[in-house]
């Protein structure tokens, strides 16, 4: 993960996904497709509204409609989740393994 220390932990019978990133480097995860979805860091934790993950990890089977303006060919647009090395989220995320994905420890490789 090219420095980065993220770590990422199911709280409260999945009603909460953790994100913590130690290090001193900024963690990008990958969207479905590719394109930029996450990235946590010292700065805080963003997610790019334009990645159709947003869109889809936001219904926990993957049901959600993707709308004009959303789509991996899109510049990241990035709204902040969270200020801190830590974010609390509500799954399903990649990583979680509710989003339709065959096993959440597939998408590790998606850290860059």
């Amino acid at each position: 993960m090219d420095g980065g220390e993220l770590r990422w932990r199911v709280l409260g019978n999945d009603a909460l996904l953790e994100r913590r990133n130690a290090g001193d480097t900024e963690v990008v995860v990958s969207g479905y497709e590719g394109e930029p979805y996450l990235r946590v860091g010292p700065d805080g934790d963003f997610e790019n509204v334009a990645s159709p993950a947003s869109i889809l990890n936001d219904d926990r089977y993957g049901l959600g409609t993707i709308p004009p303006g959303v789509s991996a060919a899109e510049e990241p647009r990035w709204e902040r989740r969270g200020t801190a090395r830590v974010s609390l989220a509500r799954p399903p995320h990649p990583l979680d393994g509710h989003d339709g994905s065959t096993s959440g420890q597939d998408r590790l490789s998606s850290c860059r």
